[in-house]
């Protein structure tokens, strides 16, 4: 009897295994690629919250010029007036805040590969067919109350939403574009 509850469980346990590695495998890969896609995107935006170096050299160019010559330049920056905008400060608030999400993600995926993995070894450990099914039974029990499915589904929600904020913060960093 018990020979054939470890055949059966086996079976079980591998469905749910190939499952989850496929699901992790997708999560991975795409949180991989989008995390590239938005650190590209955070250089861009992230020089919009300094000054720009070119316009400090300008002001102090001129200042410089200022004193030397005794007159006084009209309608130049100072060099302490730099404060971004609203706007770069929402980007990349947001966009930081989605690649957060989408590194919580990927280690949320390794971290559930690997558990998989060890699920795999301890249910297939040599032993006595009682004592395989008893481990078998506790490690699924714990599947079960850890409520792994619903795990991954919000694994899966938490990496949309850091897509929608990655597209709220696209739509005001390109907003600007046309004024």
């Amino acid at each position: 009897m018990w020979m054939l509850y470890i055949s059966e469980a086996e079976k079980h346990d591998k469905e749910i295994s190939d499952s989850l590695k496929g699901d992790m495998e997708g999560i991975l890969v795409f949180t991989g690629l989008f995390s590239a896609a938005i650190a590209t995107f955070l250089v861009e935006s992230y020089q919009q919250l300094s000054p720009d170096s070119g316009n400090q050299t300008v002001t102090l160019l001129a200042q410089i010029s200022q004193q030397l010559n005794g007159t006084e330049l009209p309608g130049l920056p100072t060099a302490d007036s730099f404060t971004p905008t609203a706007s770069a400060v929402r980007v990349n608030v947001v966009w930081f805040l989605s690649l957060v999400l989408s590194l919580a993600c990927a280690l949320s995926a390794t971290l559930m590969q690997q558990w998989s993995r060890r699920y795999q070894q301890l249910t297939q450990r040599r032993g006595t067919p009682h004592k395989r099914g008893r481990v078998r039974a506790y490690l699924f029990g714990g599947i079960q109350r850890s409520r792994l499915v619903f795990v991954v589904d919000v694994m899966t929600a938490i990496l949309h939403a850091a897509v929608g904020l990655f597209l709220v913060g696209l739509f005001e960093f390109l907003l600007p574009i046309n004024k």
